[in-house]
């Protein structure tokens, strides 16, 4: 009888929650294993959508008589400010070269870093 020693709670627990998991297992997966499962899963994920899509609409419709923008609205405007930004992005690549030979080093230094205002490093500044 020495051998015979009551277990230890948890470890009945333990063995307990896994044998439902087990059984829980195995009985999902005899249900999705069925065609009929795929259907009901298919019908529900299209009613989602669907819905998904007629919220989509008439918020879309509420926004409009509201005179807000919507999120596609907003990101068409993104898409178009993107553009135009790659654009200047190529355009200064392409002046960048051009305007250092025009405007020359000294120019992009600025005026002689002096007390007196900068009025008088203009040629004519004192003329009228």
């Amino acid at each position: 009888m020495a051998d015979d020693k009551p277990k230890d709670l948890g470890e009945s627990f333990r063995e307990v929650v896994t044998q439902w998991e087990r059984e829980f297992n195995a009985f999902a997966n005899r249900i999705m294993g069925t065609e009929t499962y795929g259907r009901v899963m298919n019908q529900a994920q299209n009613s989602q959508l669907g819905f998904q899509q007629m919220f989509s609409d008439v918020m879309g419709r509420h926004f409009s008589a509201m005179n807000l923008a919507t999120r596609d609205d907003l990101q068409r405007v993104a898409a178009a400010i993107q553009d135009v930004a790659q654009r200047l992005e190529r355009i200064e690549a392409r002046l960048e070269p051009r305007m250092a030979d025009v405007v020359g080093a000294d120019v992009a230094k600025g005026p002689p870093r002096t007390k007196r205002p900068p009025g008088d490093y203009l040629p004519n500044a004192g003329e009228k």
